[in-house]
């Protein structure tokens, strides 16, 4: 066990004889004993010495108390985020401190996305998004994609919110498979939007994945798929056939991403023949 886990177990089983004023002085002002608190926290039984931590932290340093108000147990975390919550400190501040807690904060971080008052306040969205991503936990995942994907904000195709732009962004920032997922699909939905198709391609591009491939089919087979569509398609397989092309030179035969990758090659074809003959169409056509 490290001495960082030794060192909070003693301050658990010490902090009942510790006096607020002691705490205050000798532990919670001091920055060597921060990260040795946040650990021990989650360890305290003792939920009312739990919560008197974090009320004085946030009386001494709001960083310090948002850090801590996340560290506590989850059944406690509504309430020391509720505190953080009552500060009284501007918005724009109070959204950036409640990165640093945990999934209690995620309602309120939803509310201030989804407010129609903030639809122009990029710097706060950008800042509430930002502290989703911080928090990083799979329901802020699931609270990000739905405020991307809005039907309510967005008219698809046409119109498309602040809160929804920077909640797609945030979530480029988390990386977990459940965050790639939603992104690839509000990626592929963009390739039909002229304003946003360049930088779907793009995105698309560095992801590259096999998976990709059917719902790129889904497009090319489309007869309302036109050619700047099918130009940037052509972008994204590209990377793909190039990444897949990679991996084939240095297989690992341990890894069964490589036989996922190697099952996608008659897909691939497939859709490198669609674009081909589409194209072919196009310029018969002119």
């Amino acid at each position: 066990m490290s001495q960082i886990n030794n060192t909070a177990e003693s301050f658990c089983q010490k902090l009942q004889n510790i006096s607020d004023e002691q705490l205050k002085r000798d532990y919670l002002n001091r920055l060597e004993w921060t990260e040795i608190i946040a650990q021990a926290l989650p360890l305290l039984d003792d939920e009312a010495q739990a919560l008197r931590v974090v009320r004085f932290a946030l009386e001494i340093d709001l960083c310090l108390g948002a850090k801590l108000a996340g560290a506590v147990k989850p059944q406690l975390q509504n309430t020391t985020v509720d505190w953080l919550i009552s500060t009284g400190v501007s918005q724009e501040l109070l959204v950036r401190l409640l990165g640093m807690t945990r999934d209690a904060a995620i309602p309120y971080l939803c509310e201030v996305l989804n407010d129609e008052d903030n639809e122009d306040d990029c710097v706060l969205l950008n800042s509430a998004a930002k502290s989703l991503a911080e928090i990083g936990t799979e329901a802020a995942v699931t609270a990000l994609t739905q405020v991307m994907n809005d039907e309510q904000k967005n008219d698809f195709g046409y119109y498309l919110s602040e809160a929804s732009w920077q909640a797609a962004l945030a979530l480029e920032n988390i990386n977990s498979e459940s965050a790639k997922r939603a992104l690839v699909q509000w990626y592929i939905e963009l390739l039909g939007w002229i304003d946003f198709r360049s930088y779907a391609a793009e995105m698309l591009s560095k992801i590259a994945t096999p998976e990709i491939v059917p719902e790129l089919l889904k497009i090319v087979e489309d007869d309302g798929c036109d050619d700047r569509v099918q130009a940037n398609i052509d972008i994204v397989l590209s990377a793909i056939d190039l990444k897949a092309s990679i991996t084939t030179q240095q297989p690992d035969r341990s890894n069964e991403d490589e036989l996922d990758k190697r099952s996608s090659q008659p897909d691939l074809i497939t859709l490198q023949q669609l674009l081909n003959a589409k194209t072919n169409q196009f310029v018969s056509a002119q």
